[in-house]
């Protein structure tokens, strides 16, 4: 998933569900000049990724605890995200607004019964989708 967001130095990259470790490999991808807001529903979720992540030198990572769904304001950066990675189930991409044009958004959809993360571009306003990546349930992998 971190490949198909293109995630670059000095990049501001939003994680929505946060465990913590998908925020640190993101904090290395964007370097010093870069910026990681990681986010999910379930303060202990966040309080345990707070703690993880400090402990681990990686404090300057934002950690947000929120409804994905309804994104505070405050969290989207003037300009938006240059990548956004979706790491929990969604059945809909309500970021389009938070995102930066030319931005990158990447989300795992069901399709027939299987999870495929999806990378999306956005352009003139609106999502396109680039490429599938491999599935994510061992069930499509036999395929």
């Amino acid at each position: 998933m971190l490949e198909a967001a293109r995630i670059q130095p000095g990049h501001r990259v939003l994680e929505i569900g946060s465990g913590g470790y998908n925020a640190a490999l993101i904090a290395e991808l964007v370097g010093p000049t870069g910026h990681v807001t990681t986010l999910d529903i379930d303060p202990v979720v966040t309080e345990r990724a707070v703690r993880f992540l400090h402990e681990t030198g990686y404090s300057q990572v934002s950690v947000v605890t929120a409804d994905a769904e309804h994104l505070p304001s405050k969290v989207v950066p003037k300009g938006g995200f240059d990548a956004i990675v979706v790491t929990v189930d969604t059945w809909d991409l309500p970021w389009i607004d938070a995102l930066c044009v030319g931005g990158r958004l990447v989300a795992p959809l069901r399709l027939h019964g299987c999870h495929w993360a999806i990378g999306f571009t956005k352009a003139k306003g609106v999502l396109h989708c680039n490429e599938p990546l491999p599935a994510l349930c061992p069930a499509c992998c036999r395929n």
